[in-house]
């Protein structure tokens, strides 16, 4: 086998949680080649993995807006005949939904494999791929998308990702050696998220980290991405004498996390960022299952706050979108979340300096 296409195309947390698997296929196949579409708001992140090879951009975004300009029309049929250039032994579908099925459908591969009927997003995508395996939904994110792999190959499952260092500019290596300063503990906290759902209120916030700053006595980084968690990060910044951190491309805040001794956060990018570094991560879950998206392994714990009018779920929260109160995340206590915190953080930080000494 020697060129492979993998078909990821959004979102940036979900690209990111499909890492393990390039991994995985340089480690079965060493001299294998491997492509990527994506979405251009990913195609940054993904052409700084130091194992793919071409990233095609996909501006599906664009061409669903606006499918009859002149300008739409020539971008898809540049995308299409740039697709169509490379003959490919295998492809993989990890998005599973109709979009991606149609990618999928003008690719040249000798075998397409994708989701089963029962495990696909979206099912006309069974209708692109060639072999089609069942991998439960409810399994650990990374975990389903290295299993279809595997499966693609007829292997069991016997991997363990090392994680990657992602390639950044010299600019950003001389950016990442001022804020690499030398401090007892240092805890970045990534609070942001783009579903309102997912972030836990400012006072709720602040309250864990009181409770954490009074026993452990770190050195936070607040990260931000936009105006209003700028404020957020200044505020919490001023409050707990840290810093307030922003204007950080993906590439170089993954680069950021793996100096950190923790990284705290929800489900979003951020946490799952953290997660192809070996820095340990401490999140909160609300409207998401810790069980599916948390980053797997001993190093990491989580704190899931459940809904308090009784709603269960196995993956998402059924109205994660437009839950009018948010209160899973909205009502946590935070003296509950330290409690969870401290036992995990002192097992692991134990365990850290006995792997040291």
């Amino acid at each position: 086998m020697k060129h492979i296409l993998i078909v990821k195309t959004s979102a940036i947390g979900d690209v990111i949680q499909t890492f393990p698997v390039i991994e995985y296929l340089k480690a079965r196949v060493p001299e294998v080649k491997i492509d990527w579409v994506v979405e251009r708001a990913s195609a940054r992140l993904v052409q700084s993995h130091p194992l793919v090879d071409r990233v095609l951009i996909a501006d599906t975004k664009r061409w669903r807006r606006h499918p009859w300009r002149k300008k739409q029309r020539l971008s898809w049929s540049a995308f299409a005949r740039h697709l169509g250039r490379t003959s490919y032994d295998l492809l993989l579908d990890f998005q599973g939904n109709s979009k991606s099925a149609l990618i999928t459908h003008m690719a040249n591969a000798d075998e397409k494999v994708g989701f089963s009927w029962s495990a696909t997003a979206e099912k006309p995508n069974v209708l692109a791929t060639t072999k089609r395996f069942y991998v439960s939904p409810r399994m650990e994110i990374r975990e389903r998308y290295l299993t279809l792999a595997a499966l693609a190959f007829g292997d069991s499952l016997e991997f363990k990702s090392e994680g990657i260092a992602l390639q950044i500019s010299e600019e950003e290596e001389e950016r990442l050696d001022r804020l690499d300063r030398e401090q007892p503990l240092r805890f970045m906290v990534a609070f942001g998220s783009n579903w309102p759902n997912k972030q836990l209120q400012k006072e709720t916030l602040e309250g864990f980290l009181e409770l954490v700053a009074d026993k452990w006595e770190p050195h936070f980084l607040f990260i931000f991405g936009n105006p209003e968690e700028e404020k957020i990060a200044e505020s919490l910044a001023v409050k707990f004498k840290g810093e307030a951190v922003g204007n950080l491309s993906l590439p170089l805040w993954q680069r950021l996390m793996g100096v950190m001794d923790l990284v705290i956060g929800v489900d979003s990018a951020g946490l799952h960022l953290a997660a192809t570094t070996s820095v340990p991560t401490f999140s909160i879950f609300g409207p998401s299952s810790p069980r599916v998206f948390k980053p797997k392994g001993e190093q990491h714990a989580a704190y899931f706050g459940a809904c308090p009018y009784g709603r269960t779920f196995e993956v998402r929260c059924p109205i994660l979108r437009n839950c009018s109160t948010g209160a899973c995340m909205r009502k946590v206590d935070p003296a509950l979340v330290f409690q969870a915190f401290d036992a995990f953080w002192s097992n692991a930080s134990r365990s850290t300096l006995l792997s040291t000494t």
